[in-house]
C-alpha cells in the first residue's frame, strides 16, 4: 500500500489469486479537496507483453452529506460504461439503480437494524463499490442473517444467496472495551 502526502490511501498492489491467476495488478486512487475518494483505476499485467494495462476507471460523486451518489464505471475491455445511483435515507444506502448498455434498469432496495455498523468509515470502496463501508447502521435482508451480542452489537453477520454455505461470506465482529 502507499499513501500520498495527506496520508489518504493512493496505491495498492495486488498479488494474483484466485481469481485472476498469473495476473498481477495495482489499483491508484484520487480524491477531491474535501478528501472524498473521486476515481479508482484498476491495471492487470498483460500476459502477452508483460506491461500493466487499464482495465477499469470508477468515477464517483457525492452529495452534501459526503455520501456517493454516482457511480461510474468504465470497463476497457469492451468500452462499456455502467452508472450506478444511490438514494439515501437516515445515513444508509436504501437504494441503488443500475444502468448497464444493452441491459434493462435494475433497481435494489436495502433496509437496516437500528445499530451501529461496525465497517462504517473504513477505507471507502476497496474493491469497487461496497455498501457495508458508507452505511450508518447494518444492511438486513433475506440474504444477510445478523447475530447480536450482548452489548446489542452486532457480533456475526452471514451474507450470501438462500444463506447457502458454500456460497456465503462469514464475518465476525469482536469489540474493545473502554
Amino acid at each position: 500500500m502507499q499513501y500520498n502526502a495527506q496520508g489518504q490511501l493512493s496505491r495498492i498492489e495486488g498479488t494474483p489469486n484466485i481469481a485472476n491467476i498469473g495476473r498481477a495488478s495495482y489499483k491508484t486512487y484520487e480524491y477531491d479537496g474535501s478528501g472524498n475518494l473521486t476515481t479508482t483505476k484498476l491495471y492487470y499485467l498483460s500476459q502477452s507483453n508483460q506491461t500493466y494495462e487499464l482495465y477499469e476507471t470508477r468515477t464517483l460523486t457525492y452529495n452534501s452529506d459526503k455520501l456517493p451518489v454516482t457511480n461510474t464505471v468504465f470497463i476497457v475491455p469492451g468500452a462499456s460504461t455502467s452508472t450506478y445511483n444511490y438514494a439515501y435515507t437516515n445515513g444508509n444506502q436504501t437504494q441503488t439503480t443500475i444502468n448497464s448498455p444493452g441491459q434493462p434498469t435494475t433497481t435494489y432496495s436495502e433496509q437496516f437494524d437500528n445499530t451501529p455498523n461496525p465497517l462504517y468509515g473504513l477505507i471507502g470502496m476497496p474493491e469497487g463499490y461496497n455498501v457495508s463501508v458508507v452505511n450508518r447502521n447494518n444492511s438486513i435482508g433475506p440474504n444477510r442473517k445478523a447475530t447480536y451480542g450482548s452489548n446489542g452489537l452486532i457480533s456475526d453477520l452471514v451474507i450470501g444467496t438462500n444463506l447457502d454455505a458454500a456460497q456465503s461470506r462469514f464475518l465476525t465482529f469482536t469489540y474493545e472495551t473502554y
